[in-house]
């Protein structure tokens, strides 16, 4: 057992990126959520927590996110929908901006069903396969915490109007799945603040919630 503890690195001062650290109390591995560059700063907040990264599981595939997983050198994880974004810069944004990534290192493929367990984190993540932001987004739910990419943000939601997204889908990844756990779960998104999906529910401006 142990207590989950969470720490945001902010990356890419454009983009304002999350990367999270997940450990439990008493142990020394971790695992990272998302990756978006600047290897440099997560690595700081690793070693000034005396933290060894196991593995990255990544929400999706925008570059933003992606960016600092060739650099890590870590095995790292991401849903299959989203497998392309990993070798197409139009897809995960990287080209539109000027500067075309793709990742050369082959990820660990999972699918909606999947549970991923770190052993030496001994963590395990429950995926929540939330489609709309990109066809493959994911959001993960450790204990009574859920980290939801770029799917719901503190009185927010991810953008559609980009490559593959898709407004109905994203809103119906939020009312039908996260809309759909316990209030008081914590949300841990891929930009901004933390919330609440009990705050969301009754606050978030851009989603109409009947009979939850």
């Amino acid at each position: 057992m142990g207590k989950i503890n969470v720490k945001r690195v902010v990356v890419l001062e454009d983009y304002r990126s999350n990367s999270y650290l997940v450990w439990k109390d008493n142990f020394k591995d971790c695992v990272i959520i998302d990756c978006g560059g600047e290897f440099y700063k997560i690595d700081k907040a690793l070693k000034s927590l005396n933290l060894k990264p196991e593995a990255i599981i990544l929400t999706h595939g925008h570059g933003d996110h992606i960016a600092g997983v060739d650099e890590s050198g870590l095995d790292y994880y991401i849903h299959k929908g989203d497998l392309d974004y990993l070798s197409h810069p139009e897809l995960n944004l990287s080209l539109l901006l000027g500067s075309p990534l793709k990742v050369e290192r082959e990820p660990h493929i999972f699918d909606n069903n999947s549970e991923l367990y770190f052993s030496k984190s001994d963590l395990t993540f429950k995926v929540i396969h939330t489609p709309g932001h990109t066809p493959g987004g994911c959001s993960f739910l450790i204990e009574d915490l859920l980290f939801s990419g770029d799917t719901l943000f503190l009185s927010g939601i991810g953008r559609t109007d980009l490559p593959l997204s898709s407004e109905g889908d994203l809103k119906d990844s939020i009312l039908n799945k996260l809309f759909k756990l316990d209030r008081g779960v914590s949300v841990y998104p891929g930009h901004g603040d933390m919330t609440t999906i009990g705050y969301e529910v009754e606050n978030n401006p851009f989603l109409y919630v009947d009979s939850l």
